[in-house]
């Protein structure tokens, strides 16, 4: 079943499916085991898409993508099980 979501945030999909539910839970607690500077930088960057109940894969390796592009990342590296998590991780499979 799909949830509609209406959103102008650049990293939110228009709609969810349980999937998505899956992947952002498991993410969340990937994204939290290390505290630091870059967790707040890429919330900030990605107006706290690691706060949302749903993530979408491709959405997620969007923002890590625009992240590392836009030069935070050479203060605020992501973690690499983070990174690697997002990549690797399908609820799907």
């Amino acid at each position: 079943m799909e949830t509609p979501i209406h959103s102008t945030l650049k990293y939110r999909n228009e709609k969810y499916d349980k999937y998505d539910t899956l992947y952002a839970s498991t993410l969340k607690t990937i994204f939290n085991l290390h505290t630091s500077l870059s967790q707040a930088k890429f919330n900030e960057f990605t107006d706290n898409l690691m706060n949302e109940n749903q993530i979408n894969r491709f959405k997620l390796l969007d923002a890590i993508s625009d992240y590392n592009c836009s030069g935070y990342e050479k203060m605020y590296p992501l973690h690499t099980l983070f990174e690697d998590g997002a990549f690797n991780y399908r609820p799907y499979q």
